[in-house]
């Protein structure tokens, strides 16, 4: 024998389905809005002028290069470029820490205070760059060995931390993404 639903029972059912039904579409309506404020945020940090990144990226190949002008990470590039693979090898690391440590370091900005910046800025930089090691070593351990110490050392390297303390960390982070690219493909050139 079957059991009828309640009357009370069949009326909760339709007067609860079409407050979810409500309930739904203002959230759809919220997550929406919260979506435009989102995508209008991601569109104002991220955007550069032409002429900006033009004379950010032509300051990080030539004219403040941090090898050949500042004179800074001689020792890694020194010792890395006895061969050109090594060079190249320890080039494309350090712009791939470059890259991820401005991203980070500049989203941040606003939430480390102005004298906790530099200590997390050189935490970020030492966790990208021993993430970096790790694939390297992985993908190229022949590589990795070759260049021993020097693929740690790209975490005190002074290009770094100059980098993240002087502009990152001032900038939004379009601008913080095009200078790490002039510095670190300066940075590999040299």
């Amino acid at each position: 024998m079957k059991k009828e639903p309640s009357k009370g029972w069949l009326d909760f059912r339709d007067k609860a389905g079409e407050q979810l039904k409500g309930a739904g579409a203002r959230a759809a309506g919220g997550l929406s809005a919260g979506a435009k404020r989102s995508g209008a945020w991601v569109k104002d940090s991220f955007r550069v002028e032409k002429g900006d990144a033009a004379r950010l990226l032509t300051e990080g190949l030539f004219f403040q290069n941090p090898l050949l002008v500042l004179t800074l990470g001689v020792t890694c590039a020194l010792a890395s470029s006895a061969e050109l693979k090594s060079a190249v090898a320890m080039g494309g690391c350090t712009l791939l820490v470059l890259l991820c440590s401005a991203l980070v370091i500049s989203l941040t900005r606003n939430i480390l205070p102005a004298p906790v910046r530099r200590v997390g800025g050189l935490a970020i930089v030492a966790a990208f760059t021993t993430a970096v090691g790790m694939v390297f070593q992985v993908l190229a351990p022949n590589r990795a060995a070759e260049l021993g110490i020097y693929l740690p050392l790209i975490a005190v390297n002074t290009l770094l931390l100059t980098r993240a303390a002087a502009f990152d960390a001032e900038n939004k982070p379009g601008r913080a993404l095009v200078d790490a690219l002039g510095a670190g493909v300066g940075y590999a050139l040299a």
